[in-house]
């Protein structure tokens, strides 16, 4: 059975109505307990343990897990073989296509969404790391890392612009674009600097400096802002697109590497790599809010705004840890390739494209609650195998769950006794 949007948000909120009543359930059932033992009676204990409902109780609560299981379901559904070494992984709305940098092969594989399958295959420079699209020009901009410059392609013919390498600063790494103002931004890891790209000319028209060995950018476009990731000093520079000047600067975990914008919540998250977690930065206030552990080693960061979920792809665990924005809690991890990499959202589908770095794969992991897991889905560059999805039980639907069995464990074993039980 496939759910919609409102049946998951209805879910949801049935979830917790039933975590109510089991609440309830549990602050009645000492009472109960109390009273039966006072009479040693088995008869009148088990009369009064029916006045509990005790049978709708482990009803409600086997719903409750239910519910969390389907609610937060996620999986793989497609393992498509790609290039070299991939990294950095762009989604083409106006086309409905997937571009991936393949930084071992020099090449952006073009994906279709339909199909998952290769459809072209374009050469570019040297050590291909990121993408970015460009909405307004039809256009994917790449970083070519080894010779600190970007190339663009047309999303028309899926072929490089002639006579276009902009040069930007030393190791250009990340690369964000800036629909607002029509900018692309690219951070440069050797230069402590971000290079603006207009798309009207594809010429840097200026240079921001930032903290060091910047290693990505992510736009807001609630604040028309761009949050600059600096991987050398566990920090993240705020920069207005209005003037191109740092508002801000704002410490987070150790060595972070990408972030991505919740544009409900108008929030970032930032992985950091050196301690396996997740650090949120309200862009009201440009402060952390909160800080979520993940799996080993986060790399990247994409935010699925179909489900309000954050995935952040976990390199040292092979995993991807999904985070509702609505708790700032993990609620699922899905099992991927070797070492996953870049991560981009596809809203048309409904789906998230993960590069496994060391695997050549791209994983597709729908955010659907009833997905079908397809072991391989194979083209001309290889094929791979996706893992099942681990949901993640809320600690607190186990806690009502051990105390339940234990209460009721005791009250069964003072009956049986006829021992006298909280008076």
């Amino acid at each position: 059975m496939k759910f919609s949007g409102f049946s998951h948000l209805f879910l949801a909120d049935y979830g917790v109505a039933v975590l109510a009543k089991v609440t309830r359930a549990l602050l009645i059932l000492p009472l109960i307990c109390k009273n039966a033992y006072k009479n040693t009676k088995e008869a009148t204990f088990m009369l009064s343990l029916q006045k509990t409902s005790f049978v709708s109780v482990l009803a409600a609560l086997i719903l409750v897990l239910f519910v969390a299981n389907v609610v937060h379901a996620a999986g793989v559904v497609a393992t498509v073989g790609v290039g070299a070494s991939p990294e950095g992984v762009a989604h083409d709305s106006g086309k409905g296509e997937i571009f991936v940098a393949n930084s071992g092969d020099r090449t952006v594989l073009v994906i279709s969404d339909n199909s998952n399958s290769v459809i072209a295959n374009v050469t570019v420079g040297n050590l291909p790391t990121n993408l970015a699209y460009d909405s307004a020009k039809g256009e994917v901009y790449v970083v070519n890392s080894e010779d600190h410059n970007v190339q663009v392609i047309s999303d028309t013919t899926n072929r490089l612009i002639p006579n276009v390498n902009i040069t930007v600063g030393p190791l250009p790494l990340g690369i964000a674009y800036d629909s607002g103002n029509g900018e692309l931004y690219v951070a440069n890891e050797y230069g402590k600097s971000v290079s603006v790209i207009s798309d009207t000319t594809n010429t840097v028209v200026t240079n921001v400096t930032v903290g060091t060995y910047p290693w990505s950018v992510t736009y807001d476009s609630g604040k028309s802002e761009l949050f600059v990731v600096n991987n050398g000093n566990n920090s993240v520079s705020v920069i207005s697109d209005v003037n191109n000047s740092v508002i801000a600067t704002v410490s987070v975990g150790t060595s972070p590497y990408y972030a991505a914008y919740d544009s409900a919540t108008g929030e970032i998250y930032v992985t950091n790599y050196g301690d396996n977690s997740i650090s949120v930065i309200s862009d009201s206030n440009n402060t952390v809010v909160a800080t979520i552990p993940v799996g080993n080693n986060p790399q990247d960061a994409a935010y699925d705004s179909g489900q309000s979920e954050i995935y952040a792809t976990n390199v040292g665990s092979n995993t991807v840890s999904i985070i509702s924005d609505a708790t700032n809690a993990v609620v699922a991890t899905v099992p991927v390739g070797n070492t996953p990499f870049g991560a981009a959202y596809d809203s048309s589908k409904g789906e998230v494209f993960e590069a496994n770095y060391d695997s050549h794969t791209l994983s597709v992991i729908s955010d659907s609650p009833d997905v079908t897991p397809n072991p391989t889905s194979p083209n001309q560059f290889g094929s791979g195998t996706p893992g099942p999805t681990v949901p993640e039980f809320g600690n607190l639907t186990l806690i009502f769950a051990f105390i339940i069995m234990a209460m009721v464990a005791l009250c069964t074993a003072g009956a049986t006794s006829k021992n006298k039980f909280l008076v």
